[in-house]
């Protein structure tokens, strides 16, 4: 009794861990977000809002299920093997989080793309995975015994491979079109380079956590040693999302001053802190102009035209920064 104790209350003790460890994570990151991107549209701040509340609220239903048992039920056998439904929240909010995540993936998708198709081909296998996560927290009233669970195999099956589909879905969408559209300009290629290696590695941390989670259900389908990965899976997709996010900062065009600089003057994700922004009045005229210098350093070619629409001789981006401006794909646009 003891041995089979260990393998539904330690597995289950250590993910919760795991989980509070990866919200403090996800606090810093979404503290991160707060303060360097204001300036990114409200429905996307909202968005983080709301998945940090959904994540705080599954961190507490985990806490309140384990305080039950091991404190208020102390001694009593029949609560470690009883799941009630606040255990079943858990698999829900999973559900729920990891859908959040993708669906915003696969809305990129289509922004980079332009292709509802594709879109719809990541966002089928999460809205699957969503719909068998909820199916198989409501089972669990059905079958409220931890060592029962072996009878909605299906539903928990369906839930955790789709989410694995839709993730390497994702992943393979983004890689495949920005290797297609790299630019042959070295700025802009490392730009895309830095993008695809955030999106394999998002895409595969995510990916090989849920294998192993569904891999070590099936092998052990009367214990609760997959919850190892299942409970702290939904901090780890909203973490690598909010990284994502975050990861803006470093995607400037130029050398790293540019990718130091404050991301917020930046729409785009291209930090215009990498060009020399003069103030320059023309003489003879009553109307300010701005002239862009190209940093020598961050741009090896500069060509001049002679004048302005004011017959005023004034510098302007060379054709090489001009066509690294031009690779503005959406990808970088957030509105």
């Amino acid at each position: 009794m003891a041995t089979i104790t260990e393998l539904i209350l330690g597995p289950y003790f250590v993910g919760w861990l795991f989980n509070v460890f990866l919200l403090g994570l996800l606090c810093v990151q979404c503290y991160i977000y707060r303060v360097n991107y204001r300036s990114d549209p409200l429905w996307i701040r909202i968005y983080v809002a709301i998945l940090l509340l959904s994540n705080a609220l599954n961190t507490a239903f985990l806490a309140v299920w384990l305080y039950n048992v091991v404190i208020v039920n102390f001694g009593n056998m029949d609560a470690v093997f009883y799941a009630d439904w606040i255990f079943a929240t858990g698999a829900a909010m999973t559900g729920l989080i990891v859908a959040q995540v993708q669906l915003f993936f696969a809305w990129r998708v289509q922004v980079l793309t332009d292709s509802y198709f594709m879109a719809l081909l990541a966002a089928v296998p999460s809205v699957a995975g969503c719909f068998a996560a909820l199916v198989s927290a409501v089972y669990v009233r059905k079958y409220p015994h931890i060592q029962d669970f072996g009878h909605i195999k299906v539903w928990i099956v369906t839930w955790l491979v789709s989410e694995t589909t839709s993730d390497l879905v994702i992943t393979a969408v983004l890689v495949s079109y920005l290797r297609r559209n790299k630019q042959g300009f070295r700025s802009a290629d490392q730009v895309i380079d830095r993008v695809i290696r955030l999106t394999v590695q998002t895409g595969l941390a995510t990916s090989v956590i849920a294998i192993l989670d569904v891999v070590l259900y099936l092998v052990f389908p009367t214990n609760a040693i997959h919850l190892l990965f299942n409970l702290p899976l939904n901090k780890i997709y909203s973490i690598m999302l909010l990284s994502n996010l975050n990861s803006r900062q470093g995607w400037a065009f130029g050398n790293s001053r540019a990718a130091s600089s404050c991301p917020e003057n930046s729409t785009l994700g291209i930090n215009i802190n990498s060009l020399n922004l003069i103030e320059y009045e023309p003489s003879g005229h009553g109307h300010g102009a701005v002239a862009v210098q190209v940093d020598s350093e961050a741009h090896e070619m500069s060509d001049y035209m002679p004048q302005d629409k004011y017959g005023d001789t004034l510098p302007i981006p060379s054709p090489a920064y001009q066509a690294r401006m031009r690779f503005s794909s959406p990808i970088f646009k957030w509105k």
